[in-house]
């Protein structure tokens, strides 16, 4: 027969601060949550959220994001100090030699102390680097790597824009291979395609 635990072996949660409670919950909530001061200051953090490049007990963590998107970061925290609107923002935190792309939702919570903002992070590197394949994808050739004609026609769009305010003019060079039809036909597709993928890479070296 079951019986219930002895209040003794486990003392009630709910007699706990709720900035102790809430300490207890930066672990699960997110893949970095903060508890911040209304200067921005952070005043604690879940384990993920230490291990980012530049942390400190203190630091501010508009520090800890790159340069771009300090001031977004620093807009949604104010809001969220002084006229209680929860923001979602997106920035980039430092880590190492590359960034790491952050989802953040702030919002005011009572703590008892003056830790009153919590941000709770999703990493979203995954999903920046897959939008960065497919828009790479859409604007380059899939064989060689290059840029493809809708890269080319929106570039030489820019040139004669900037061309017609400055006065100045420009040139478009066009690259034949010499028999390299032979080479498609006489010796297949496949040597063909490897032919264009070194002109690719010697293209790429002086380009």
């Amino acid at each position: 027969m079951l019986t219930p635990p002895s209040a003794a072996s486990h003392p009630p949660t709910a007699h706990l601060p709720p900035a102790t409670l809430l300490d207890g919950l930066l672990e699960s909530a997110g893949d970095a949550v903060f508890r911040v001061a209304p200067c921005g200051t952070i005043r604690a953090a879940g384990t993920r959220a230490q291990r980012l490049h530049g942390y400190a007990s203190g630091c501010s963590l508009v520090a800890l994001v790159h340069d771009v998107d300090q001031a977004a970061l620093r807009h949604a925290l104010d809001g969220a100090a002084t006229a209680h609107e929860a923001a979602l923002v997106e920035a980039r935190f430092r880590s190492g030699e590359r960034d790491i792309w952050f989802e953040l939702r702030i919002a005011q919570l009572t703590t008892g102390d003056d830790a009153q903002i919590l941000v709770i992070g999703r990493d979203m590197s995954a999903q920046h680097a897959t939008e960065e394949r497919l828009r790479h994808m859409a604007t380059h050739d899939a064989l060689t790597g290059l840029p493809n004609r809708l890269l080319l026609a929106d570039r030489i769009r820019v040139v004669i824009s900037n061309a017609r305010r400055s006065g100045q003019g420009f040139s478009v060079v066009a690259i034949g291979m010499d028999g390299f039809k032979k080479v498609n036909d006489g010796l297949g597709h496949p040597l063909g395609d490897a032919v264009l993928q070194m002109a690719a890479t010697r293209l790429r070296r002086v380009l």
